[in-house]
Protein backbone atom coordinates (compact mmCIF):
# COMPACT_ATOMS: atom_id res chain seq x y z
CA UNK A 1 0.00 0.00 0.00
CA UNK A 2 1.18 3.48 -0.82
CA UNK A 3 2.32 5.58 2.12
CA UNK A 4 0.61 9.01 2.00
CA UNK A 5 2.38 10.44 5.04
CA UNK A 6 4.40 13.08 3.17
CA UNK A 7 5.30 16.75 3.33
CA UNK A 8 4.82 19.02 0.33
CA UNK A 9 7.23 21.57 -1.11
CA UNK A 10 5.90 24.26 1.23
CA UNK A 11 6.62 22.15 4.30
CA UNK A 12 2.93 21.68 5.06
CA UNK A 13 1.82 18.52 6.86
CA UNK A 14 0.00 16.17 4.52
CA UNK A 15 -1.27 13.39 6.76
CA UNK A 16 -3.40 13.06 9.86
CA UNK A 17 -1.13 11.54 12.55
CA UNK A 18 -3.58 9.05 13.98
CA UNK A 19 -3.89 5.77 12.11
CA UNK A 20 -6.76 3.29 12.23
CA UNK A 21 -6.18 0.23 14.34
CA UNK A 22 -7.99 -2.12 12.01
CA UNK A 23 -11.00 -1.35 9.85
CA UNK A 24 -11.80 -5.00 9.55
CA UNK A 25 -13.17 -4.78 13.10
CA UNK A 26 -15.25 -1.61 12.73
CA UNK A 27 -18.21 -1.49 15.12
CA UNK A 28 -21.29 -3.16 13.71
CA UNK A 29 -23.86 -1.56 16.01
CA UNK A 30 -27.17 -3.04 17.08
CA UNK A 31 -29.02 -5.53 14.88
CA UNK A 32 -32.10 -4.20 13.10
CA UNK A 33 -35.29 -5.34 14.86
CA UNK A 34 -36.95 -8.32 13.19
CA UNK A 35 -39.30 -7.33 10.41
CA UNK A 36 -38.09 -3.71 10.23
CA UNK A 37 -37.32 -2.45 6.74
CA UNK A 38 -34.66 0.04 5.75
CA UNK A 39 -35.69 3.52 6.91
CA UNK A 40 -35.87 6.22 4.25
CA UNK A 41 -34.54 9.71 4.93
CA UNK A 42 -36.61 12.72 3.88
CA UNK A 43 -35.98 16.38 4.59
CA UNK A 44 -38.38 19.18 5.45
CA UNK A 45 -39.07 19.78 1.75
CA UNK A 46 -40.07 16.16 1.21
CA UNK A 47 -36.94 15.33 -0.77
CA UNK A 48 -35.52 11.84 -0.33
CA UNK A 49 -31.89 11.86 0.85
CA UNK A 50 -29.81 9.23 -0.95
CA UNK A 51 -26.37 10.86 -1.16
CA UNK A 52 -23.80 11.70 1.52
CA UNK A 53 -20.51 13.54 1.11
CA UNK A 54 -18.03 12.55 3.81
CA UNK A 55 -15.07 14.81 4.57
CA UNK A 56 -12.20 12.74 5.99
CA UNK A 57 -10.15 15.74 7.10
CA UNK A 58 -10.02 19.53 7.12
CA UNK A 59 -6.30 19.35 6.24
CA UNK A 60 -5.15 20.11 2.71
CA UNK A 61 -1.71 20.37 1.15
CA UNK A 62 -3.00 23.27 -0.99
CA UNK A 63 -4.04 26.71 0.25
CA UNK A 64 -6.34 27.80 -2.58
CA UNK A 65 -7.06 31.50 -2.27
CA UNK A 66 -10.77 31.23 -2.99
CA UNK A 67 -11.18 28.45 -0.40
CA UNK A 68 -9.01 29.47 2.54
CA UNK A 69 -8.83 33.03 3.90
CA UNK A 70 -5.46 34.74 3.79
CA UNK A 71 -5.39 35.13 7.56
CA UNK A 72 -5.28 31.35 7.93
CA UNK A 73 -7.70 28.78 9.30
CA UNK A 74 -8.55 27.16 12.60
CA UNK A 75 -7.88 23.45 12.24
CA UNK A 76 -9.95 20.89 14.07
CA UNK A 77 -8.14 19.18 16.92
CA UNK A 78 -7.12 15.57 16.23
CA UNK A 79 -9.04 14.36 19.28
CA UNK A 80 -12.22 15.85 17.81
CA UNK A 81 -11.92 13.87 14.58
CA UNK A 82 -13.73 10.59 14.21
CA UNK A 83 -11.46 7.64 13.60
CA UNK A 84 -11.77 5.96 10.23
CA UNK A 85 -13.40 2.99 11.95
CA UNK A 86 -16.04 5.33 13.40
CA UNK A 87 -16.62 7.03 10.05
CA UNK A 88 -16.94 3.66 8.32
CA UNK A 89 -19.47 2.52 10.94
CA UNK A 90 -21.47 5.71 10.41
CA UNK A 91 -21.52 5.15 6.65
CA UNK A 92 -22.63 1.57 7.18
CA UNK A 93 -25.65 2.81 9.14
CA UNK A 94 -26.44 5.45 6.51
CA UNK A 95 -26.30 2.92 3.67
CA UNK A 96 -27.63 -0.28 5.23
CA UNK A 97 -30.22 1.28 7.53
CA UNK A 98 -31.21 4.63 6.00
CA UNK A 99 -31.18 4.02 2.26
CA UNK A 100 -28.16 6.11 1.30
CA UNK A 101 -27.02 4.86 -2.12
CA UNK A 102 -24.19 7.22 -3.06
CA UNK A 103 -21.10 8.19 -1.04
CA UNK A 104 -18.47 10.71 -2.10
CA UNK A 105 -15.23 10.97 -0.12
CA UNK A 106 -13.89 14.53 0.18
CA UNK A 107 -11.64 16.66 2.38
CA UNK A 108 -9.71 18.96 2.74
CA UNK A 109 -7.67 16.57 0.66
CA UNK A 110 -8.79 12.99 1.41
CA UNK A 111 -5.62 11.31 0.15
CA UNK A 112 -3.57 12.80 2.99
CA UNK A 113 -5.59 10.96 5.63
CA UNK A 114 -3.49 8.03 6.78
CA UNK A 115 -5.33 4.74 6.30
CA UNK A 116 -7.58 6.01 3.50
CA UNK A 117 -7.07 2.91 1.34
CA UNK A 118 -8.18 0.51 4.08
CA UNK A 119 -11.11 2.84 4.77
CA UNK A 120 -12.22 2.75 1.13
CA UNK A 121 -11.92 -1.04 1.09
CA UNK A 122 -14.18 -1.28 4.14
CA UNK A 123 -16.97 0.98 2.89
CA UNK A 124 -16.89 -0.39 -0.66
CA UNK A 125 -17.97 -3.73 0.81
CA UNK A 126 -21.12 -2.32 2.47
CA UNK A 127 -24.22 -3.97 0.94
CA UNK A 128 -26.54 -1.50 -0.75
CA UNK A 129 -23.89 1.05 -1.71
CA UNK A 130 -24.35 1.72 -5.43
CA UNK A 131 -21.96 4.59 -6.07
CA UNK A 132 -18.62 5.32 -4.38
CA UNK A 133 -16.46 8.20 -5.60
CA UNK A 134 -13.86 10.72 -4.46
CA UNK A 135 -12.97 14.37 -4.98
CA UNK A 136 -9.21 15.03 -4.88
CA UNK A 137 -6.66 17.63 -5.92
CA UNK A 138 -4.65 14.72 -7.45
CA UNK A 139 -1.31 15.86 -6.00
CA UNK A 140 -0.71 12.38 -4.51
CA UNK A 141 -2.88 10.48 -6.97
CA UNK A 142 -0.12 9.11 -9.22
CA UNK A 143 1.36 7.09 -6.38
CA UNK A 144 -1.97 6.00 -4.90
CA UNK A 145 -4.25 5.50 -7.90
CA UNK A 146 -3.66 1.76 -8.29
CA UNK A 147 -4.38 1.03 -4.62
CA UNK A 148 -7.37 3.38 -4.69
CA UNK A 149 -8.89 1.65 -7.70
CA UNK A 150 -8.33 -1.80 -6.20
CA UNK A 151 -9.96 -0.64 -2.96
CA UNK A 152 -13.19 0.29 -4.73
CA UNK A 153 -13.03 3.89 -5.98
CA UNK A 154 -13.56 3.93 -9.75
CA UNK A 155 -14.96 7.46 -10.24
CA UNK A 156 -13.00 10.64 -9.57
CA UNK A 157 -13.61 14.36 -9.52
CA UNK A 158 -10.29 16.18 -9.81
CA UNK A 159 -9.85 19.86 -9.01
CA UNK A 160 -7.94 21.72 -11.72
CA UNK A 161 -8.21 25.51 -11.96
CA UNK A 162 -5.38 26.26 -14.36
CA UNK A 163 -2.92 24.69 -16.78
CA UNK A 164 -0.26 27.35 -16.19
CA UNK A 165 2.41 26.43 -13.61
CA UNK A 166 2.92 29.96 -12.31
CA UNK A 167 -0.78 30.63 -11.99
CA UNK A 168 -1.25 27.26 -10.31
CA UNK A 169 1.36 28.19 -7.70
CA UNK A 170 -0.33 31.57 -7.19
CA UNK A 171 -3.78 30.04 -6.67
CA UNK A 172 -2.76 27.08 -4.50
CA UNK A 173 0.47 28.44 -2.92
CA UNK A 174 2.11 25.16 -3.99
CA UNK A 175 4.31 24.47 -7.02
CA UNK A 176 2.43 21.30 -7.87
CA UNK A 177 0.87 21.39 -11.34
CA UNK A 178 3.25 18.73 -12.70
CA UNK A 179 2.27 16.31 -9.92
CA UNK A 180 -1.44 16.94 -10.52
CA UNK A 181 -1.11 16.30 -14.26
CA UNK A 182 0.81 13.10 -13.53
CA UNK A 183 -2.00 12.02 -11.23
CA UNK A 184 -4.61 12.67 -13.90
CA UNK A 185 -2.67 10.69 -16.48
CA UNK A 186 -2.11 7.78 -14.11
CA UNK A 187 -5.81 7.64 -13.27
CA UNK A 188 -6.60 7.50 -16.99
CA UNK A 189 -4.13 4.67 -17.52
CA UNK A 190 -5.59 2.61 -14.69
CA UNK A 191 -9.15 3.01 -15.95
CA UNK A 192 -10.99 5.37 -13.59
CA UNK A 193 -14.24 6.36 -15.29
CA UNK A 194 -15.64 8.89 -15.36
CA UNK A 195 -12.96 11.40 -14.44
CA UNK A 196 -14.44 14.87 -14.09
CA UNK A 197 -12.29 17.99 -13.96
CA UNK A 198 -13.73 20.53 -11.52
CA UNK A 199 -12.72 24.11 -12.29
CA UNK A 200 -13.82 26.92 -10.00
CA UNK A 201 -14.10 29.78 -12.46
CA UNK A 202 -12.90 33.21 -11.35
CA UNK A 203 -11.70 36.45 -12.91
CA UNK A 204 -8.18 35.07 -12.60
CA UNK A 205 -8.66 31.96 -14.74
CA UNK A 206 -11.56 32.92 -17.03
CA UNK A 207 -9.10 33.35 -19.90
CA UNK A 208 -8.17 29.63 -19.60
CA UNK A 209 -11.67 28.20 -19.75
CA UNK A 210 -11.47 27.19 -23.42
CA UNK A 211 -8.01 25.68 -22.96
CA UNK A 212 -9.26 23.59 -20.04
CA UNK A 213 -12.17 22.33 -22.17
CA UNK A 214 -9.78 21.33 -24.96
CA UNK A 215 -7.41 19.69 -22.45
CA UNK A 216 -10.26 17.61 -21.01
CA UNK A 217 -11.78 16.53 -24.31
CA UNK A 218 -8.39 15.49 -25.73
CA UNK A 219 -8.08 13.08 -22.79
CA UNK A 220 -11.70 11.95 -22.69
CA UNK A 221 -12.37 13.71 -19.41
CA UNK A 222 -15.47 15.73 -18.57
CA UNK A 223 -14.84 19.45 -17.88
CA UNK A 224 -17.11 20.99 -15.26
CA UNK A 225 -17.09 24.64 -14.30
CA UNK A 226 -18.30 25.66 -10.86
CA UNK A 227 -19.45 29.09 -9.75
CA UNK A 228 -17.44 30.51 -6.88
CA UNK A 229 -19.37 30.34 -3.61
CA UNK A 230 -18.83 33.08 -1.00
CA UNK A 231 -16.44 31.66 1.59
CA UNK A 232 -14.61 34.92 2.45
CA UNK A 233 -14.41 38.59 1.47
CA UNK A 234 -12.13 38.20 -1.55
CA UNK A 235 -14.68 36.05 -3.35
CA UNK A 236 -16.93 39.00 -4.24
CA UNK A 237 -14.45 40.56 -6.67
CA UNK A 238 -13.58 37.21 -8.30
CA UNK A 239 -17.09 35.94 -9.06
CA UNK A 240 -17.96 34.90 -12.63
CA UNK A 241 -21.47 33.66 -13.38
CA UNK A 242 -22.12 30.52 -15.39
CA UNK A 243 -23.99 32.62 -17.94
CA UNK A 244 -20.98 34.88 -18.47
CA UNK A 245 -18.71 31.85 -18.76
CA UNK A 246 -20.95 30.24 -21.39
CA UNK A 247 -20.90 33.49 -23.37
CA UNK A 248 -17.13 33.46 -23.12
CA UNK A 249 -16.86 29.84 -24.31
CA UNK A 250 -19.37 30.47 -27.11
CA UNK A 251 -16.64 32.44 -28.89
CA UNK A 252 -14.86 29.14 -29.53
CA UNK A 253 -17.49 26.41 -29.16
CA UNK A 254 -21.11 25.94 -30.15
CA UNK A 255 -22.91 25.06 -26.91
CA UNK A 256 -26.16 23.13 -27.17
CA UNK A 257 -28.14 22.71 -23.91
CA UNK A 258 -28.47 19.14 -22.75
CA UNK A 259 -29.68 17.30 -19.63
CA UNK A 260 -28.19 17.18 -16.19
CA UNK A 261 -25.18 14.96 -15.84
CA UNK A 262 -26.75 11.65 -14.84
CA UNK A 263 -28.99 11.64 -17.93
CA UNK A 264 -26.07 10.80 -20.22
CA UNK A 265 -24.41 7.77 -21.67
CA UNK A 266 -20.66 7.33 -21.98
CA UNK A 267 -18.72 6.92 -25.23
CA UNK A 268 -16.71 3.98 -26.41
CA UNK A 269 -13.34 3.19 -24.89
CA UNK A 270 -11.42 4.77 -27.73
CA UNK A 271 -9.82 7.97 -26.48
CA UNK A 272 -7.49 10.56 -27.91
CA UNK A 273 -4.55 11.84 -25.93
CA UNK A 274 -2.93 15.25 -26.19
CA UNK A 275 -0.28 13.75 -28.48
CA UNK A 276 -2.93 12.50 -30.95
CA UNK A 277 -2.28 8.89 -30.00
CA UNK A 278 -5.21 6.50 -29.83
CA UNK A 279 -5.44 4.53 -26.61
CA UNK A 280 -7.77 1.63 -26.02
CA UNK A 281 -8.73 1.22 -22.40
CA UNK A 282 -11.62 1.44 -19.97
CA UNK A 283 -11.59 5.21 -19.49
CA UNK A 284 -14.98 6.52 -20.66
CA UNK A 285 -15.21 9.76 -18.78
CA UNK A 286 -16.52 12.23 -21.33
CA UNK A 287 -20.24 11.45 -21.52
CA UNK A 288 -22.33 11.45 -24.63
CA UNK A 289 -25.70 13.11 -24.44
CA UNK A 290 -28.46 10.55 -24.39
CA UNK A 291 -31.18 10.70 -27.03
CA UNK A 292 -33.57 9.04 -24.62
CA UNK A 293 -36.54 11.05 -23.43
CA UNK A 294 -38.69 10.79 -20.35
CA UNK A 295 -35.76 10.34 -18.01
CA UNK A 296 -36.63 10.37 -14.34
CA UNK A 297 -35.93 13.54 -12.41
CA UNK A 298 -32.24 13.60 -11.63
CA UNK A 299 -30.30 15.12 -8.76
CA UNK A 300 -27.07 16.05 -10.50
CA UNK A 301 -25.82 19.58 -9.99
CA UNK A 302 -24.19 19.97 -13.41
CA UNK A 303 -26.12 21.15 -16.44
CA UNK A 304 -24.49 19.70 -19.56
CA UNK A 305 -23.95 21.42 -22.89
CA UNK A 306 -23.04 19.60 -26.08
CA UNK A 307 -19.87 20.95 -27.69
CA UNK A 308 -19.83 21.79 -31.41
CA UNK A 309 -22.73 19.45 -32.16
CA UNK A 310 -20.61 16.43 -31.26
CA UNK A 311 -20.77 13.87 -28.49
CA UNK A 312 -18.50 15.56 -25.96
CA UNK A 313 -20.04 17.86 -23.41
CA UNK A 314 -19.17 20.41 -20.76
CA UNK A 315 -20.86 20.79 -17.38
CA UNK A 316 -21.81 24.00 -15.55
CA UNK A 317 -22.64 24.06 -11.85
CA UNK A 318 -24.30 27.34 -10.92
CA UNK A 319 -25.38 27.31 -7.26
CA UNK A 320 -25.36 31.10 -7.04
CA UNK A 321 -27.20 32.17 -10.20
CA UNK A 322 -29.20 29.06 -11.09
CA UNK A 323 -29.72 27.19 -7.80
CA UNK A 324 -30.89 23.60 -8.02
CA UNK A 325 -32.18 23.22 -4.47
CA UNK A 326 -35.32 21.40 -5.58
CA UNK A 327 -33.10 18.60 -6.91
CA UNK A 328 -30.96 18.29 -3.79
CA UNK A 329 -30.74 14.82 -2.31
CA UNK A 330 -27.56 15.13 -0.23
CA UNK A 331 -26.19 15.73 3.22
CA UNK A 332 -22.60 16.37 4.28
CA UNK A 333 -20.67 14.89 7.19
CA UNK A 334 -17.47 16.48 8.45
CA UNK A 335 -14.57 14.47 9.80
CA UNK A 336 -15.49 15.49 13.35
CA UNK A 337 -18.94 13.93 13.02
CA UNK A 338 -20.95 17.11 12.42
CA UNK A 339 -23.68 16.72 9.81
CA UNK A 340 -24.60 19.64 7.54
CA UNK A 341 -27.99 19.31 5.82
CA UNK A 342 -27.65 22.41 3.62
CA UNK A 343 -24.75 24.60 2.44
CA UNK A 344 -26.99 27.66 2.66
CA UNK A 345 -27.76 27.19 6.33
CA UNK A 346 -25.04 27.44 8.96
CA UNK A 347 -26.61 24.65 10.99
CA UNK A 348 -24.70 21.54 12.00
CA UNK A 349 -25.86 18.51 13.96
CA UNK A 350 -23.36 16.58 16.06
CA UNK A 351 -23.55 12.83 15.43
CA UNK A 352 -20.55 12.01 17.59
CA UNK A 353 -22.52 11.28 20.80
CA UNK A 354 -24.24 8.43 18.93
CA UNK A 355 -20.95 7.02 17.64
CA UNK A 356 -18.51 7.49 20.52
CA UNK A 357 -17.70 5.82 22.86
CA UNK A 358 -19.84 3.17 21.17
CA UNK A 359 -22.14 3.09 18.18
CA UNK A 360 -25.85 3.32 19.03
CA UNK A 361 -27.60 2.61 15.74
CA UNK A 362 -31.21 2.97 16.81
CA UNK A 363 -30.70 6.32 18.52
CA UNK A 364 -28.60 7.62 15.63
CA UNK A 365 -31.26 6.65 13.09
CA UNK A 366 -34.00 8.32 15.12
CA UNK A 367 -31.94 11.49 15.55
CA UNK A 368 -31.10 11.77 11.86
CA UNK A 369 -34.70 11.31 10.77
CA UNK A 370 -35.93 13.87 13.27
CA UNK A 371 -33.44 16.64 12.46
CA UNK A 372 -33.64 16.21 8.69
CA UNK A 373 -37.43 16.32 8.83
CA UNK A 374 -37.30 19.90 10.14
CA UNK A 375 -33.91 21.33 9.25
CA UNK A 376 -33.19 21.33 5.54
CA UNK A 377 -34.23 24.51 3.81
CA UNK A 378 -32.84 26.30 0.78
CA UNK A 379 -31.81 29.96 0.78
CA UNK A 380 -29.02 30.09 -1.83
CA UNK A 381 -26.59 33.02 -1.72
CA UNK A 382 -28.07 34.22 1.56
CA UNK A 383 -24.86 33.86 3.56
CA UNK A 384 -21.15 33.26 3.41
CA UNK A 385 -20.18 29.59 3.49
CA UNK A 386 -18.15 28.97 6.64
CA UNK A 387 -15.14 26.66 6.50
CA UNK A 388 -15.57 25.29 2.97
CA UNK A 389 -12.28 23.40 3.36
CA UNK A 390 -13.90 21.32 6.15
CA UNK A 391 -17.03 20.51 4.17
CA UNK A 392 -15.56 19.41 0.86
CA UNK A 393 -17.99 21.41 -1.26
Amino acid sequence: MTNSNQVNSSGLPTAIPEAPSGLGTMPRGEPRPAGEDVCILHDAQGRRITYVRVSLTDRCNFRCRYCMPTEGIHKLAHREMLSLEELAALIRVLVAELGIEKVRITGGEPLIRRGVIDFITAIAAIPGLRDLSMTTNAYYLAGMAEDLYAAGIHRLNISLDTLQPERFAHITLVDGLAQVLQGIERARQIGFSPIKLNTVITRENLDEAAAIVRFAIARNLQPRFIELMPSHEECATQFVSADELRSHLAREFHLEPGPRSNEVTTPSNETTTGSNETTTGSNEATPRLSDATGAAECHAAARLYRLDGGEHCCGFIAPMTHPFCHLCNRIRVRGDGHMLPCLSEDVYYDLKPYIRPELRDRELITYLREVLAVSKGHTPAARRIQGMWRIGG
